[in-house]
């Protein structure tokens, strides 16, 4: 993937000051022109971004108004991002990346699909992080990563062109921006192995990294940035909103990179070694400079090692075979697991 050459990418380059706006009408866009063109994908998106309430036959592509930015009922309820309706359903839909939802937005978009004397509506949440939980059943929430994994699954199957070049620079504009994910499809040790013979000294890796687009440029360590990817993500999805967590590296015990979790509390990591016969592929979960209560731990609940001078409870998530071969959806949920247990057992046992 090559996000130097997407269009969508180059044309938010100009509007980034409008970044949700833009996304949404590239979503809009892409929306009505698979109603129109392929209808039979163009409603299984809706049934998807609608999480099964919308669910029409191709045939009905045809009666479906898309609308940006529309007017609430009475003008009176705010402007949600974009509007789906038919004669018998309408579905407002908030586009979320990084803004927050404003006070009271929620509820008067809710009051107006209530004004809208619409039997059948529903309000979606389309985020990147995971949204409050506003205790309404009218609502449904989407990760733009669940609309990757789904344009994702499209492409693999018979899709004629144009239609998938559409479809492609959508998903690829989603990933360059870290919106969507790519399945981790390769062992990591392969092509960390690789950079280092070709850079050697001046790797990248023997760098401070504070940001993962860093990788972006070494299409050799596309493995180890998708799986960076997918473990941001699991930060952001099951670490409680008060842990703040920074993107970060290091060279003790070899060279790692991952996040730091809550000031140096925890570190979620994955460790690079200089050595040639490196062949780890582990996720690892860490604390750091914190007592620790070994009688706490569980026999065979990871273990204590030191680590840069200190002693350290340490627990792995093996990446074999079969973690290679899961989709992305499957691959986060195993790391969100893996993160929500560790770091349950290290607020337990460090003092």
């Amino acid at each position: 993937m090559d996000c130097s050459s997407n269009l969508l990418l180059n044309l938010h380059r100009w509007a980034s000051r409008q970044d949700e706006n833009f996304t949404t009408e590239a979503l809009a866009h892409l929306t009505e022109y698979l109603l129109r063109s392929a209808p039979e994908i163009g409603v299984r998106l809706l049934r998807e971004l609608s999480s099964g309430f919308l669910s029409l036959s191709p045939g009905e592509a045809k009666n479906v108004e898309i609308k940006t930015q529309p007017s609430t009922a009475d003008n009176d309820h705010g402007r949600p991002d974009m509007e789906i309706s038919t004669s018998e359903y309408l579905i407002y839909v908030e586009v979320k990346v990084d803004a927050p939802f404003a006070d009271d937005q929620i509820s008067s978009y809710l009051d107006g699909l209530r004004a809208a004397n619409t039997e059948n509506t529903r309000l979606v949440l389309l985020t990147k992080n995971r949204p409050p939980d506003f205790g309404d059943q009218s609502i449904t929430h989407l990760f733009w990563y669940d609309i990757g994994e789904f344009l994702q699954q499209e492409l693999a199957g018979d899709i004629q062109e144009p239609t998938r070049c559409f479809v492609q620079q959508f998903l690829d504009f989603l990933r360059c921006r870290h919106l969507a994910f790519a399945s981790v499809k390769s062992p990591l040790s392969e092509g960390i192995q690789n950079h280092m013979k070709e850079y050697g000294s001046e790797s990248v890796l023997q760098t401070h990294i504070k940001s993962l687009q860093r990788l972006d440029i070494y299409p050799e360590l596309k493995p180890l940035q998708n799986l960076l990817c997918l473990m941001g993500q699991a930060v952001t999805d099951v670490l409680p909103e008060d842990v703040q967590s920074q993107f970060d590296s290091g060279q003790h015990s070899g060279g790692w990179i991952g996040y730091n979790l809550g000031k140096m509390k925890y570190f979620f990591h994955v460790y690079y070694f200089e050595q040639p016969d490196f062949d780890q592929e582990a996720i690892v979960f860490s604390t750091y400079n914190r007592p620790i209560e070994k009688a706490a731990i569980p026999e065979g609940d990871g273990r204590i090692v030191i680590s840069d001078g200190h002693e350290v409870w340490q627990n792995e998530l093996d990446l074999d075979e079969d973690f290679f071969s899961f989709p992305a959806n499957v691959q986060l949920e195993k790391i969100e697991e893996f993160l929500t247990e560790s770091y349950k057992m290290g607020e337990k046992i460090c003092q």
